[in-house]
């Protein structure tokens, strides 16, 4: 009987040990890759579509550095064409509601650049071909398929400045929304 009881009381230690060995997703030197569709608006002409991707790398257990590649284009008419490229970078905080949770939310700040490439007839006496200073805030959440892979979804704002012609700069402030996969390894 005195064994019975002394197992019972071991029974819980014993269950926290092993879920402390188990490796979160978030776990400190993890990494995450990610890429998938986005969509853009209120550029030079209108909504613009393209691709986003990014690796993230977590150095405590829910506080990493994310890096963002965004390439977006839009075709208007025979004459208009334009492509925003984005090149950020910037703390990223994510938790997942529960360990056992399937989602988790996320967000960043993220600093860099940006070029706008406008190759236009339409918009070239505002918007021309140049680079500037960007920051993007985002937010979104991680949907867990498996332990290695999981689904994005993401939505944010950009302020971005073009150093244009006869005038120190203009702004470009904008939404920017994505889906896609998350591998992490």
């Amino acid at each position: 009987m005195r064994l019975l009881a002394i197992a019972l009381l071991l029974l819980p230690i014993s269950g926290s040990l092993a879920h402390a060995q188990d490796r979160s997703a978030f776990a400190p030197g993890r990494w995450e890759v990610y890429g998938g569709a986005a969509v853009t608006g209120s550029n030079p002409s209108g909504a613009t579509y393209g691709f986003n991707a990014g690796i993230t790398r977590n150095f405590v257990p829910w506080i990493g550095a994310a890096g963002d590649f965004t390439l977006v284009q839009t075709t208007c008419c025979v004459v208009n064409h334009i492509v925003l490229i984005d090149y950020l970078v910037g703390p990223r905080v994510q938790m997942p509601f529960s360990r056992a949770g399937k989602i988790s939310p996320f967000a960043d700040v993220l600093f860099g650049g940006q070029t706008l490439i406008n190759s236009s007839n339409h918009h070239s006496w505002y918007y021309e071909t140049g680079s500037g200073p960007a920051i993007a805030a985002d937010g979104g959440a991680d949907v867990r398929l498996t332990h290695r892979l999981a689904i994005r979804a993401e939505a944010g704002y950009i302020y971005s400045q073009f150093a244009v012609g006869g005038t120190p700069s203009v702004s470009n402030s904008r939404w920017r929304a994505g889906t896609g996969l998350v591998f992490r390894f």
